[in-house]
């Protein structure tokens, strides 16, 4: 006689003491906690690209909030190499990459590649940990809380994808989907992004000229930005955003099934966008940058009244007066300031007569003397000139200041510069009689006496 034997329900299998029961998530949640840690590195290291490659629009390692996020960065993939910041150590480099990698392994079909998101998982939370510990040691952790606050993220999200990706069951992944175009839509509206790309891509010359400019009260901030360069750059990196678009899109795990529209998108953008355009935009990326290393900045600045360009080879050295009243005194070097002072007094408009009474017709009355520039000027409402300045050429500095105490009283204060190397113009107030040496003549109330024009003294 046959004998039947009932066998009891089998016990499920375990790992590390949890059951499947135990750690399953459905398989769209642990897709949203395998995509935290590259959504928090990316978007960390999208505003350090865009900071570093624009610097027109923020504080460079000034900025108190880059520096919070300073411990995520990579210097590598976003700041050009630089480290901007002593928490900026290279352990957000690690963390872009394994972020990918999570994002992208859970999603594989292959079981090895999968099980490699358990050890980079767990090797991105030990760097991340590290680094908090290191923050605290070092005293750097109130400069860095929204980075400890987002690595905590960063680690939770990559354990929990690690441990609960365990347990899913390949049948339950979505299919295979086309890439999303909506990223590339919002950063091709959003135009510093593609500026920023184009910059490094075809001018990075151009990154390192307006970074000299911009720093706090720079009349030339925005030079390298406002410019012909401009729309050609980020045409430049909207074709290279769309050309990196259509090559993910068609990599094996994204290929459409009709992959062509794909490769003429791409083709079209690498030939025109990055030919063409790129080409142009290179270009223009360069005159732009030898325009403002070398340049007169004269002709963009906005209220100038007068500027002086001393002789020599090399970058043009300028300066200008310019401002409200005429008051404020820069000098540069190419379009970069190496001095910015105010005068205290307008030096345009001036009004003066020649000694005996002729008028002198030009608004900014003065010429140069080997290298010291000097000027009429006046703090009157009037503006009738009750002083004459002498000014270093190279860099606006006051040599000396010669006050005409009756410059109220009529005649007021007289001048002519006599020997001016610029040649005798009476309209401007140069006029030289037959037995003048090179001086300023000045007639103030009744007495009438030369200046030297490189000390202010008198010379008779």
């Amino acid at each position: 006689m046959s004998q039947l034997t009932v066998i009891g329900t089998a016990t499920p299998p375990t790992l590390a003491g949890l059951s499947r029961n135990d750690s399953y998530l459905p398989t769209s949640k642990v897709l949203e906690f395998a995509g935290l840690p590259m959504l928090i590195t990316v978007i960390t290291n999208v505003a350090f690209f865009v900071a570093y490659w624009l610097p027109e629009f923020g504080r460079g390692a000034a900025d108190p909030l880059l520096g919070q996020l300073a411990p995520l960065a990579s210097a590598s993939f976003a700041t050009g190499g630089e480290v901007w910041y002593a928490t900026q150590r290279g352990t957000g480099t690690w963390l872009l990459i394994f972020g990918v990698a999570i994002a992208w392994l859970v999603r594989s079909r292959f079981w090895l590649a999968r099980l490699i998101v358990f050890p980079i998982s767990y090797l991105g939370a030990a760097l991340a940990l590290v680094m908090v510990v290191g923050l605290i040691v070092r005293g750097e952790l109130f400069d860095s809380l929204l980075s400890v606050l987002l690595v905590l993220i960063w680690v939770a999200a990559a354990v929990v994808t690690a441990w609960r990706s365990l347990w899913q069951d390949l049948d339950d992944l979505p299919g295979r989907r086309t890439s999303r175009v909506w990223p590339l839509v919002l950063s091709c509206i959003a135009a510093i992004i593609p500026l920023a790309v184009g910059r490094s891509v075809f001018a990075p010359g151009l990154r390192d000229a307006a970074s000299a400019l911009a720093v706090d009260g720079s009349t030339m901030r925005w030079a390298a930005l406002f410019t012909s360069a401009t729309p050609r750059l980020y045409l430049a990196g909207v074709a290279v955003l769309v050309a990196c678009w259509a090559f993910w899109r068609l990599l094996p795990s994204r290929r459409p099934p009709r992959p062509a529209a794909t490769v003429v998108t791409l083709l079209i953008s690498v030939l025109l966008g990055l030919g063409a355009i790129g080409m142009s935009a290179a270009q223009l990326g360069a005159e732009r940058t030898a325009q403002i290393t070398s340049g007169d900045p004269t002709p963009e600045m906005l209220f100038t009244c007068a500027s002086w360009r001393q002789p020599g080879e090399g970058p043009a050295r300028t300066l200008v007066a310019h401002g409200p009243g005429c008051e404020q005194l820069t000098g540069f070097t190419g379009f970069t300031a190496v001095s910015d002072r105010a005068l205290g007094f307008s030096i345009s408009p001036v009004k003066a007569n020649l000694p005996g009474g002729q008028p002198i017709g030009s608004k900014v009355i003065g010429t140069e003397y080997d290298g010291v520039l000097v000027l009429a000027a006046t703090d009157r409402v009037d503006d009738k000139a009750d002083r004459v300045i002498g000014l270093r050429m190279s860099d606006g500095v006051e040599v000396w200041n010669h006050l005409c105490p009756t410059a109220a009283e009529d005649p007021g204060l007289q001048l002519r510069f006599a020997r001016s190397p610029a040649g005798d113009d009476p309209a401007a107030g140069r006029l030289t009689d037959r037995n003048d040496p090179e001086s300023v003549v000045v007639s103030c109330g009744a007495d009438t006496y030369s200046l030297d024009p490189q000390t202010g003294t008198r010379l008779r």
